[in-house]
């Protein structure tokens, strides 16, 4: 039976949704699309859930040794873990900032559904930049019943995910890990790329045909994922939790103790703040600029004596996303005009700095970035440094509830 790939309008609330459905090759795929947008928000509640994840949820990077590869191994990305079945051990009650987001998911996908659908264990996945990824791998599980319903929520920037069908889903030769002569190579690769407030439905067989991943992708931005899936009652219930919560929050800490987390923040100071996004971990599209471009008609002027269409910003200064997924050039004018010269010099010594990304950045992070280059490479004598450090100090106090410096710009809203 050849594929059927269809996209119609989902009666359940404002997205489009995508079908694919190959029945001879066990494939059972929907994509509700932008169901959970950061401009659409939510139908039923006001939270922008990408924010929301950012500020609530505690990540954890587990390390544990494997038993199937004979190694010490890292998850290859930020992970967390909620629900279950609480009659086992362990347990983490699902938070109720996020049951909003749970119910209304679950509303949506059964408004057309046959069968009744419901969840009670959440994964959820943050990757970080376009290093972090999933190999492939199947989420069959014998604790989710032979034909789970698997959703996965995107939030963020853009990502690609793809499906491998196998002969085998779970490649075994003496012993050892392999794929080789597992993976169904008459079966095209299926490639989907998963934009902000998708939400992606594994359905039927797929779980027991398909391997699935999200690759590394060079210039990604960060994204996250909740992934919903039931854990079922029966004798095989109990293991599987454990196994969940071994793999996403406790590696081979205890289950008594409490792992290594993080929180966004510390996960930006933890991989270099603005140093980081500013060198080459996210590069600004040059269509971003010209949609932004297009959209303002008042041109200002840039460094270098470049020129944008952007508008004057207002008085009031706009709220600035922990990683905007888009660029506007941020005009050098007013008291900060004079420091266009040390602006101009600050990035024609620093090769990996993008200056579209720079140009992107608020002013006062510009200001800070420019002035900390230049104390570093001026000579100074002992009592100069100690002194523009105690004024550089008192700067940073005075200055550390503002919006746009180097410290808040990464900080809650």
């Amino acid at each position: 039976m050849s594929s059927i790939k269809s996209t119609e309008f989902c009666s359940c609330s404002s997205s489009s949704l995508t079908i694919i459905d190959r029945p001879n090759k066990h494939l059972q795929v929907e994509i509700h699309h932008g169901l959970f947008s950061g401009k659409r928000k939510s139908a039923t509640d006001s939270k922008n859930w990408y924010d929301e994840l950012l500020s609530n949820v505690k990540w954890h990077r587990v390390k544990y040794k494997s038993s199937r590869f004979q190694s010490d191994c890292e998850t290859p990305c930020y992970t967390a873990f909620y629900g279950g079945r609480k009659e086992y051990k362990p347990y983490t009650p699902v938070p109720d900032w996020i049951k909003p987001l749970i119910k209304e998911v679950t509303a949506h996908l059964n408004c057309n559904s046959d069968v009744p659908i419901q969840f009670n264990a959440f994964l959820l996945r943050l990757y970080f930049d376009g290093n972090d990824e999933i190999a492939w791998h199947t989420d069959g599980r014998t604790f989710l019943g032979a034909e789970p319903t698997i959703a996965s929520l995107s939030l963020g920037n853009k990502a690609t995910f793809q499906l491998r069908r196998m002969h085998n889903v779970w490649p075994c030769v003496n012993g050892t890990a392999s794929t080789e002569g597992s993976i169904d190579t008459t079966t095209p690769i299926e490639s989907f790329v998963l934009q902000d407030g998708d939400l992606l439905v594994m359905k039927g067989k797929t779980q027991q045909y398909w391997h699935h991943r999200v690759p590394k992708e060079k210039g990604r931005g960060v994204r996250l994922n909740i992934n919903f899936r039931y854990i079922m009652p029966g004798v095989d219930a109990e293991r599987g939790q454990m196994t969940y919560y071994k793999y996403m929050v406790y590696g081979d800490v205890p289950i008594d103790q409490d792992p290594p987390s993080w929180t966004f923040d510390e996960i930006m100071k933890k991989k270099g703040g603005i140093m980081n996004f500013v060198k080459g971990g996210v590069k600004r599209k040059a269509a971003a600029a010209a949609a932004a471009a297009a959209a303002n008609s008042v041109a200002v002027p840039l460094v270098g004596g470049q020129t944008s269409d952007e508008k004057p910003q207002d008085e009031a200064e706009p709220k600035i996303d922990p990683l905007p997924a888009t660029s506007k050039a941020s005009p050098i004018q007013g008291p900060t005009s004079n420091l266009i010269p040390d602006i101009q010099q600050y990035l024609s010594s620093q090769n990996d700095i993008d200056e579209a990304v720079f140009n992107s950045l608020p002013i006062e992070i510009q200001h800070e970035l420019v002035t900390q280059r230049k104390l570093q490479n001026e000579p100074h004598t002992n009592e100069q440094t100690t002194k523009q450090c105690d004024m550089a100090e008192k700067k940073k106090s005075k200055l550390s509830g503002r919006r746009g410096t180097l410290n808040s710009f990464f900080a809650k809203k």
